[in-house]
């Protein structure tokens, strides 16, 4: 089998559709494609040929939907660059290319002019927009991850202040009651009570203002409104004009708004190649639709022909239907799918016992191939619990996608933290190895977990002092929820929740530590509400959902092993020390192979092996936050099948199906790679 690598960057590899297009320089193009037909291998072509053909590196915008995409293209970028001793343009997503157009934009002379232009009569909020929208832009040319952005209404106060609170780590405070009027605004006074800086708060209101007279609903319509508004002063408009081509990836997940930002920078004269997949298009949430490609593109990009990459190069046009013939046969034999880059992909369906067939397939795949790659994907997070556990027991390393380990969660650190420290509950723990820092770590993390906004060098100092506690005694764990409390500011929430809290903690105090773990979760869960108890309206949708996961994720543990509520701590102690002992992120050695991810953040990624699991047929996906404010359950499914052809079609060599042992595969899934095909 030829190298993948050395496939990609030989240009005489190209198919003659692919040539064609690469070496169209005449007219932009709108490329449709399939998974596996070589869309990024054609832009990272196409952004070679136009520097060979003498285009500046900085007339060529390389832009991309998702931070997986993002780093795919710059790995063959700088093998390309490194082969050919060319700069090659660097990749970009649209979230970073908005947020460098805004900063642009405001250092041309956006200023009082354009203040007025939004109908701001606040003297000094007009003087403070233009700092406060570079300093955003800032903010959001830092901030590439699109998945973690509050999409249920983002342009609204309390999810733009969300998102700088992800970015700055500043503390969270409840603004919408001190904006309750249109009355003038004392910037100096809500910047000092609010603890943050006098051009945040000035960004923040401005939009809000915005928000109210012009009803957008996505977050990419914060970024195309002072577009909008700057178009309309030409001279500092020109400053952006500067691309000569726009090569734009996943062109399928892109929305109106996000389009026009795509396309802002270039020049008239400017050409387009798009490349998208519209089987791809997941995020209709957002407003992304095929038909933002098929009706918008030709009206911004007058003149563009439409190009189709007929033959998949990885996987074939039947994928899907190989896909289904095996899983309803469930055959051993694998249905293979051959393709014309070299590679064939075996796709097999099992049913077993997931945890160890998965290790067993990881195993066998890592021992056969000293560079091969693997992925576990599911489509829920917490259905990957018990594998994760399984990985950790055979000692094999793994990344997740999604962040940090499951059992290095400051979410996990603070449940259990509020399932151990009930009355003196530490104190009693003698009879369980809980090491101090780990004690430490719960505490003051669910302290972090009820308050927000409780400061860092705060928390710090609590658990220093927690450490030279020798004693262990439960009562530290209301004295740092009380300090938590005392040091958060003025805000409207934060009695309330210190209420809640004490409210419960006659019911923690009455938790016996041999309880099982499972029952105590499930109650607690139901008795906190936790998505909305703790955190009041703090929470957007995916950070409650988060949370919510975490009781889920915990449940699955304790109940697979039937784990009492101490026990359930020594567990998770005894896999955080295993998984230091196989190693992690930072250390040296530490290469994993295997990736834990869901099916959304796998998009753009691809691995030799890949294992779907948990396809049972009593296993519903569960909606989307953001896909339940659709109301729309025909739109959910097509983008569920949507999300499943996204799945399947990471691997590059083998692909497995698994569902349990006593179960089968679920009907929802079939009917997904019907429609996928």
């Amino acid at each position: 089998m030829r190298d993948i690598m050395s496939f990609l960057l030989d240009p005489a590899a190209l198919s003659s559709e692919q040539a064609a297009i690469v070496g169209d320089m005449a007219q932009s193009q709108r490329v449709y494609a399939t998974a596996g037909s070589g869309k990024t291998t054609l832009l990272a072509h196409a952004a070679l040929a136009r520097r060979m053909a003498g285009v500046p590196v900085e007339q060529i915008k390389l832009l991309t939907f998702t931070r997986t995409a993002t780093e795919h293209l710059r790995q063959y970028l700088a093998a390309m660059a490194s082969q050919h001793r060319i700069d090659l343009p660097e990749p970009r997503t649209i979230l970073s290319y908005a947020g460098q157009l805004l900063q642009r934009l405001t250092r041309a002379g956006y200023g009082l002019a354009g203040s007025r232009a939004l109908g701001i009569n606040d003297p000094q909020l007009r003087e403070a927009l233009s700092g406060a929208i570079h300093q955003g832009a800032l903010a959001l040319r830092d901030h590439d991850d699109e998945f973690d952005i509050p999409q249920d209404n983002p342009a609204n106060l309390a999810t733009l202040h969300a998102l700088f609170t992800r970015i700055k780590g500043e503390r969270r405070f409840d603004l919408r009651t001190l904006l309750d009027s249109d009355d003038a605004i004392e910037l100096d006074v809500l910047a000092e009570q609010a603890r943050q800086p006098v051009a945040v708060m000035a960004f923040l209101v401005a939009f809000e203002r915005i928000r109210e007279r012009k009803s957008f609903m996505t977050f990419a319509d914060v970024l195309t409104q002072p577009l909008d508004l700057l178009a309309q002063f030409s001279d500092a408009y020109q400053v952006v004009k500067e691309a000569e081509w726009v090569l734009l990836d996943e062109a399928n997940d892109l929305n109106s708004a996000q389009l026009q930002v795509a396309l802002a920078g270039r020049l008239r004269s400017a050409k387009v190649i798009a490349v998208g997949d519209e089987n791809q298009c997941v995020l209709t949430s957002l407003g992304a639709h095929p038909e933002v490609m098929a009706r918008e593109f030709p009206a911004r990009v007058p003149g563009a022909v439409d190009v189709t990459l007929a033959g998949a190069r990885r996987f074939g046009g039947g994928l899907a239907k190989r896909i289904q013939r095996t899983v309803r046969q469930q055959s051993a034999a694998a249905s293979q799918c051959h393709s014309v880059a070299a590679h064939v992909t075996k796709v097999q369906a099992v049913s077993c016992d997931i945890p160890s067939r998965t290790v067993a397939l990881l195993a066998e795949h890592l021992a056969a191939d000293a560079t091969g790659t693997a992925a576990v994907l599911s489509r829920e997070r917490h259905l990957l619990v018990d594998i994760e556990v399984a990985l950790v027991e055979s000692k094999i390393a793994y990344e997740l996608d999604l962040g940090q380990p499951f059992f290095f969660d400051p979410t996990v650190t603070a449940l259990l933290g509020l399932l151990a420290a009930g009355g003196n509950r530490l104190a009693k723990l003698g009879k369980v190895v809980v090491a101090p820092a780990f004690r430490a770590d719960m505490i003051v993390e669910l302290a972090g977990l009820l308050f927000p906004e409780y400061p860092i060098e705060e928390r710090e100092r609590a658990r220093a002092d927690l450490l030279a506690i020798t004693d262990g005694s439960g009562s530290f764990l209301r004295y740092a929820v009380e300090q938590a409390h005392r040091l958060s500011g003025q805000l409207a929430t934060r009695d309330q929740r210190l209420a809640r809290f004490n409210t419960h903690w006659d019911y923690l105090v009455a938790i016996e530590a041999d309880a099982p773990a499972a029952e105590v979760l499930a109650e607690l869960g139901q008795r906190f509400a936790l998505r909305e108890q703790l955190h009041g309206q703090i929470l957007d949708p995916i950070e409650r959902r988060a949370v919510l996961g975490m009781f889920e994720r915990l449940q699955t543990l304790a109940s697979r092993r039937a784990l009492s509520v101490n026990a359930l701590l020594v567990e998770i102690n005894r896999l955080r020390t295993a998984y230091r002992a196989i190693g992690r992120p930072g250390v040296k050695g530490w290469a994993p192979r295997v990736s834990l991810s869901t099916f959304l953040k796998a998009k753009g990624r691809e691995f030799d092996l890949v294992i779907l699991t948990h396809l049972d047929a009593d296993i519903s996906p569960q909606p989307f936050p953001r896909q339940d404010t659709l109301n729309d359950p025909g739109e959910h499914a097509i983008a569920e099948r949507r999300l499943f052809y996204v799945a399947a079609t990471r691997a590059r060599h083998v692909l497995r199906l698994l569902s349990s042992e006593k179960g089968q595969v679920s009907p929802f899934v079939l009917e997904m790679l019907d429609k996928a095909a």
